[in-house]
């Protein structure tokens, strides 16, 4: 490999030549800025730089590299695809992100519930609001807006957010209305409450307003009602309490009743900066072996010949 190099550098020769692929590598990147929208603010991105790139590279190939690339356009193709997986491979490591969010209807996006970034990545503005989120039969959708573009997510789809942005949908929740009554009747505090489903649902905790009561609420295995646990300090008031909607359960002077339900979705965004490039540079690599393997075979026949 390193006599590869060694033969690349002598044969592309030259400082001006030299000077042009150290420039190359300026040029991807700033190729990236302007495509991906990484968050870089350097003068050498600017797009001054990459346009005197350009002509510097542009000088290089024409007087310089005309005749190496006659003999060596594999190997280079081969150099080039290294430079822009590489280059590709380490903007995705540092940039990319992937965050969840829980919307109902008429929400808009504010804060991610979980996230996954790189180590330079910052959270995207997105621009994600919710109009309407539907449950049916099939697992449900929502019709989202990103920005001024509407469109309609199904769970396992999603929708172009922005330069190397993703939205999708990942499932359809519902969320239940549950409403505190005082002993005297009153509504004292009420609230949909987003909680997980599925036969490993956690217990999610809640508190009622100023009451000193905690609430821990699942979805029943079943998927039909709910799992109640109250708490006031540390003592067990309920305990796992199975409560259907339309019902209500009292405890200690209050009534806690399951009202309704509202459907919400579990939103999921992604920024993969590099992708792109990563995948032509695999192009680039694969090209460059394809076209030294088809010369190496036309030099065998005219050998034999």
């Amino acid at each position: 490999m390193s006599s590869f190099f060694k033969r690349l550098l002598t044969t592309l020769g030259g400082p001006v030549a030299f000077a042009g692929a150290l420039l190359g590598c300026v040029l991807a990147s700033g190729a990236l800025y302007l495509w991906q929208g990484l968050p870089f603010r350097d003068m050498l991105l600017s797009r001054a730089a990459i346009a005197a790139c350009l002509v510097l590279i542009a000088i290089s190939v024409l007087f310089e590299l005309r005749a190496a690339l006659s003999r060596l356009w594999a190997e280079v193709l081969m150099a080039f695809g290294v430079i822009v997986l590489v280059s590709g491979g380490f903007i995705y490591s540092a940039y990319h992100f992937e965050g969840t969010a829980n919307l109902g209807s008429g929400e808009g996006l504010s804060v991610f519930k979980q996230m996954s970034a790189g180590p330079l990545a910052e959270a995207p503005e997105v621009g994600l609001s919710i109009e309407n989120v539907v449950h049916d039969d099939a697992g449900g959708w929502a019709s989202v807006r990103v920005a001024e573009v509407r469109g309609r997510l199904e769970p396992g789809k999603s929708m172009r957010a922005g330069a190397g942005m993703q939205v999708s949908l990942k499932e359809v929740r519902m969320a239940p209305l549950l409403l505190m009554y005082a002993a005297d009747g009153r509504e004292i505090w009420g609230s949909f409450v987003k909680i997980e489903q599925g036969p490993d649902a956690r217990w999610n905790y809640i508190t009622a307003g100023q009451l000193p009561h905690k609430l821990y609420i699942r979805r029943a295995p079943d998927g039909t009602g709910i799992s109640l646990t109250v708490t006031r300090t540390k003592m067990v008031v309920l305990e796992d309490e199975p409560l259907a909607m339309g019902n209500a359960v009292s405890f200690e002077g209050l009534t806690l009743a399951y009202a309704d339900q509202e459907p919400w979705g579990v939103f999921m965004v992604t920024y993969a900066p590099g992708k792109p490039a990563m995948f032509i540079g695999v192009l680039l690599l694969v090209g460059g072996a394809a076209l030294s393997v088809l010369r190496k075979a036309g030099r065998a026949k005219q050998w034999q010949r």
